[in-house]
């Protein structure tokens, strides 16, 4: 799941959850860069709204699953997932190198 709000972020919501292992009762996080509450503050930004949301990343839709493209990336050495947001649409690609701000 994509979410919005202590910061932004991307969780697992499946089964059993990925636990954090440094809070213990809370799933894992990844946190968008520059979005981490805790060491870049607090932000805000237009065009995610100020409501709260999770919006799901569907893993197995067809005709290419995120999944087996996230699995075949990071086996060639792509780490870096990008979410690039539109008002209409999203997109998702990896690449080998983080992208500089």
């Amino acid at each position: 799941m994509w979410v919005h709000d202590h910061g932004v972020y991307l969780m697992s919501s499946g089964v059993p959850r990925l636990e954090d292992p440094n809070r213990p009762g809370s799933s894992l996080v990844v946190y968008a860069r520059g979005w981490n509450p805790d060491t870049d503050g607090h932000r805000r930004d237009p065009d995610l709204g100020g409501d709260d949301f999770g919006e799901h990343l569907h893993l197995t839709d067809q005709p290419t699953p995120l999944i087996t493209t996230l699995r075949t990336a990071a086996a060639a050495g792509y780490p870096w997932l990008h979410l690039t947001v539109r008002p209409d649409t999203h997109e998702v690609r990896v690449t080998r190198i983080r992208r500089q701000p």
